[in-house]
């Protein structure tokens, strides 16, 4: 009667105890919002069932042994105590951070425990056993369940790396830990049930002492173990608002200073939100643009490009679309930029982040470069045909004089000679305007004063431009010396005057200005020639009627005119285009249909030793002759031909030559004086120069003459023109070529190599 009296007892007092807690744990999960405190709860409930059950199996047991309900009791709470098993290990996984049981493994754990308690009933059922030690042996079980659940959730607290909560994560261990520890003991003592019987009213005290002390630990500790995880909790929220405001700062920060334009765009392409950026460069305020289209900014040309990309963002929001169109500014005109649109997630209907960045500058350094190559290339087309016609024209002027030399006195034919040749030099001086703007013409620099040659033009350009245009000019004293071609920049700043006059037919003002400049590498015009470096500025300006951009492309190509027929050739600005660019400058043009135009040339600054005087002549003897031997070496039939008839004329004796070896095996075997050398500059195989420096060994009395079509910059990739040596300029007349013949013959050298051409090394 003892032994039932001690159960009981222990028994209620565990009942009210587990009830106490799931009502405690209940509430706490209201509070915290926590899943473990939720399974706790459940836990404590069911064994509050569990331990019930357990009281009915025990009265079955004791005093109606045969009845079967003393079978679904003990099944009852072997169940129950393995689910108060299960769900008080979960709630320890969810407590100390590890994953999380699914739903399939909570079944399996109570399918495994309806089995194991079936089995266990099942086993302790066999006949022999009395119905008390059943009991014992199946609460036993019960207990040693329980209590390696206790201590498998107390050392799994103990064991938590959570720094600030060490005291409720001792307690609260420590007392998992003892209370599976006492279960435990009630299992070992069970199996002895004498002992446990003698231990009955020692194990009754106990449970009424330390059950209460296990409960109050429990809830102090998970009192004091949430309030830890809510201030850190607190402190996590107020560094994250703290990371999430300086973040905030950051991209603000990046928005109002990004040189890129950021707008975000709703799915129907109207305007979100629009960058500080978009008024610095647009013009357009962010009040302005939102609620508006973005399409409403893009150019017509750009439009389709720009909804096609838009569309492809749509229908691909992980991959971002890049698409080069032209956006109005707020001022009427048009920029070019490349943007880039990406869905940005948002959780709600899609936003697209477009980056629009500015790239009119880069697009006209490529339509400028690609200008510059298209001009050099005209230039060297236009070179070659111009050497060509050169040759050509030659040859032309050579048969008519020759023509004329034999005709009869019919003053018909002379006159018709004289057709041909005006139109021969006419075509001739065509050539040179070509040469010059390909930078082939054959020029003579010097170190000029910008200054003082515009003043010197002065009466000259106003004569030209007429009394209705006035002519003004700002010349900045000190202007720095440029080396230049006196001629054809003179010839250059006429023909700019000329331009300009015919840009005023109404009159209007021409003004010419100079000033020094030094260009830095972001100073320096988009024109790839130039260097940064210092620089003599050159502004020949007019307010006549402007140019579009499409003439303005094109203003320096050859033949390109605006001008009615028989009103200009169309080489005047490609002359100035050339003279420019052979004296080692740049030259551009600023204009717009009725806002005149603006020719802005940049000289490299002269910085070399002052010229020197020109050296005195020095004492020659003259001794005409018409016996001399020339060797003629051309590698163009028609120029040979007719230079070697009318020097034979003279009564000179010709050797003639097709080229520089040629001329070298020719005057080898020739046993005679050669007295004068005529040769081409540049031809197939060995050069004119090279073959003089090969024949200055042997015919060092010999002079030279060098006829030529190229100027000396081109005739640099070709061995140069020998110092000393100075050019006969294609295309020459019979007369120009005699005369230089003549003087060359007349003058003999004290000494020396021929011209002064060094003779061949080795």
């Amino acid at each position: 009667m003892q032994l039932e009296l001690v159960l009981l007892t222990s028994y209620t007092v565990q009942v009210v105890l587990a009830l106490v807690y799931g009502g405690a744990l209940w509430g706490f999960s209201s509070l915290y919002r926590r899943a473990y405190l939720r399974d706790w709860s459940l836990a404590w409930f069911v064994l509050a069932i569990a331990i019930g059950a357990s009281t009915f199996a025990y009265y079955f047991a004791t005093y109606l042994p045969d009845d079967p309900r003393r079978v679904v009791f003990s099944s009852l709470a072997l169940m129950l105590g393995y689910t108060f098993a299960a769900l008080l290990v979960l709630g320890g996984r969810e407590l100390t951070g590890r994953r999380r049981w699914t739903p399939r493994e909570l079944g399996l754990i109570v399918l495994v425990s309806a089995v194991w308690a079936v089995g266990t009933v099942a086993f302790t059922a066999r006949p022999g056993i009395e119905p008390l030690v059943r009991l014992f042996l199946r609460v036993t079980t019960y207990y040693t369940v329980i209590a390696l659940a206790l201590l498998h959730v107390g050392l799994l607290v103990l064991r938590m790396p959570t720094p600030g909560e060490r005291f409720g994560r001792v307690v609260l261990g420590a007392t998992l830990c003892a209370y599976g520890a006492k279960l435990l003991l009630n299992a070992a003592l069970l199996v002895l049930p004498t002992t446990f019987t003698s231990l009955g009213p020692l194990l009754t005290v106990f449970d009424a002492v330390l059950i209460p002390c296990v409960g109050l630990g429990m809830i102090v500790s998970l009192l004091e173990f949430e309030r830890q995880r809510a201030v850190r909790s607190a402190r996590e929220v107020v560094a994250a608002q703290e990371a999430l405001r300086h973040s905030e700062e950051q991209f603000r920060s990046l928005i109002e200073n990004a040189s890129d334009i950021i707008t975000v765009l709703a799915a129907d392409g109207s305007t979100l939100f629009a960058g500080p950026s978009t008024e610095r460069i647009l013009g357009w305020s962010a009040h302005e643009l939102i609620g508006r289209s973005a399409f409403d900014f893009i150019h017509p040309g750009d439009a389709d490009a720009a909804r096609a990309a838009f569309r492809a963002v749509l229908e691909a929001p992980a991959t971002a679309n890049r698409v080069e169109i032209r956006l109005r500014r707020k001022q009427g005109d048009w920029l070019r930029f490349e943007s880039l649109g990406r869905v940005h997630p948002t959780g709600g209907a899609p936003a697209i982040v477009v980056t629009s960045r500015d790239i009119s500058e880069r697009k006209q350094l490529e339509a400028e470069l690609l200008q510059s190559q298209k001009m050099e290339s005209i230039g060297r087309l236009a070179g070659g045909v111009a050497h060509d016609f050169n040759n050509i024209l030659t040859a032309v002027l050579g048969h008519v004089s020759l023509a004329r030399l034999g005709a009869p006195s019919d003053p018909n034919l002379h006159a018709e000679l004289d057709d041909i040749q005006r139109a021969a030099e006419r075509a001739a001086e065509l050539t040179r305007q070509l040469l010059a703007f390909a930078r082939r013409q054959v020029i003579e620099p010097t170190v000029l004063d910008l200054n003082e040659r515009v003043e010197g033009m002065r009466r000259l350009l106003g004569r030209l431009i007429g009394e209705d245009v006035e002519l003004r000019t700002d010349l900045t004293p000190g202007t720095w010396p440029v080396r230049a071609d006196l001629a054809q920049l003179e010839q250059a700043l006429v023909n700019l005057a000329l331009n300009a006059r015919d840009a005023m037919p109404h009159g209007g003002q021409l003004a010419i200005s100079t000033s020094n400049v030094t260009l830095t590498g972001e100073q320096a015009p988009r024109d790839p020639v130039l260097v940064p470096g210092d620089y003599v500025r050159v502004v020949v300006s007019d307010t006549g009627l402007g140019m579009d951009e499409e003439t303005r492309s094109r203003i320096f190509e050859p033949f390109f005119t605006t001008k009615g027929p028989s009103q200009g050739t169309g080489l005047g600005l490609s002359m100035v285009y050339g003279v420019v660019a052979q004296a080692g400058g740049a030259i551009e043009v600023e204009s717009a249909p009725g806002a005149g135009a603006r020719f802005i040339m940049h000289l490299p600054r002269y910085s070399g030793p002052a010229p020197a005087p020109a050296p005195a002549a020095e004492p020659r003897v003259v001794t005409p002759r018409r016996d001399a031997t020339i060797l003629l070496v051309e590698d163009e039939p028609q120029v040979r031909a007719v230079a070697a008839r009318v020097l034979r004329a003279e009564g000179f004796d010709v050797l003639e030559a097709a080229n520089g070896a040629e001329g070298i095996s020719m005057a080898a075997a020739f046993k005679g004086r050669i007295h004068l050398v005529l040769t081409d500059m540049v031809m197939p195989g060995v050069s004119g120069p090279t073959m003089v420096r090969a024949l200055v060994a042997s015919r060092p009395e010999a002079r030279v003459i060098f006829m030529t079509g190229f100027s000396a910059d081109a005739l640099a990739g070709r061995g140069g023109m020998p110092d000393g040596a100075s050019p006969l300029q294609k295309p020459f007349t019979v007369e120009a070529l005699l005369a230089r013949v003549r003087e060359e013959l007349e003058l003999q050298p004290n000494g020396g190599t021929p011209n002064g051409v060094a003779p061949e090394p080795g």
